[in-house]
């Protein structure tokens, strides 16, 4: 998949909203990309266009914090399922380009 990388321009996640999302996906998708990776105002990883965002990278589950993400059931079914499958969870903001 093509992922393209789209900055929120708010420094809030209550100010995005889905017409940004569909905004960004649409043109991602315009593009002949598949996915579209919302970042926060200050660059850190927030969500996907329509999902919360994780990676596993070196068995240990990442996903952003919730000053860039919203804090859903699905994350949290998530969360818990890897916590209860023995994955260590790690919740911080972080840099595409660290992780």
């Amino acid at each position: 998949a093509r992922v393209f990388i789209f900055n929120l321009k708010s420094n809030s996640i209550q100010n995005h909203n889905y017409v940004t999302s569909i905004v960004a996906l649409n043109e991602v998708l315009a593009e002949g990309y598949d996915e579209t990776l919302m970042l926060d105002y200050e660059g850190y990883i927030a969500e996907g266009s329509g999902e919360n965002f994780f990676i596993v990278k070196d068995g240990v589950l990442h996903t952003p914090d919730l000053d860039s993400c919203l804090d859903g059931i699905t994350r949290k079914s998530i969360i818990e399922i890897a916590n209860g499958l023995g994955f260590k969870t790690i919740v911080r903001r972080s840099y595409l380009m660290k992780l």
